[in-house]
């Protein structure tokens, strides 16, 4: 009798075994944990702005028109807008160029950066566009109070023609 009970029992344990790992398998699975959490966000002005400087108004994002000529250089010394940093501290500013929608209309194009005596400070340039991107910014230390002069340089190329499109960027701490 002994040896039959054990038989019997041993697949029916086996077989409960299985079940109860395949159950405990399953409920882990569908078990879902939901986690919240709050995001407080306060509103604040950045300190480095760009600076019109007609009247004084401040912007985050800029867009300046001009016209490019075949084989002609063009040159702003003064751009209508600058770049200001009203804070209270230096900051450190990067400047590049992300793209130009056509490269081949652009020959060489130059973007500098000049302190209120009109030294410059740096400037970003290329004349075959393999150099854009955040990864070779050019930097700054922008000194708090300070307004900086955007001089700015282009020549269009020898087969250029249509709009043109250059995007240039600015990053800094808060």
């Amino acid at each position: 009798m002994k040896m039959l009970r054990r038989k019997v029992l041993g697949p029916i344990t086996l077989l409960h075994l299985i079940v109860l790992g395949a159950f405990i398998v399953t409920v882990s699975g569908t078990a879902m944990l939901y986690y919240a959490w709050e995001i407080d966000l306060t509103w604040q002005f950045t300190d480095v702005t760009f600076y019109r400087w007609s009247d004084g108004a401040t912007a985050g994002a800029l867009t300046l028109d001009y016209n490019y000529y075949t084989d002609v250089i063009t040159e702003d010394r003064n751009a209508t807008w600058g770049i200001w940093n009203r804070g209270a501290s230096n900051k450190t500013v990067y400047l590049w160029a992300e793209f130009p929608l056509f490269p081949d209309n652009i020959d060489y194009f130059y973007a500098g950066i000049l302190d209120e005596s009109g030294t410059i400070i740096t400037w970003w340039t290329t004349m075959d566009w393999s150099n854009i991107g955040e990864l070779n910014a050019v930097s700054w230390n922008a000194i708090a109070g300070t307004k900086y002069t955007l001089h700015l340089i282009m020549k269009g190329a020898s087969s250029a023609g249509g709009f043109e499109y250059i995007v240039l960027r600015l990053k800094t701490d808060p």
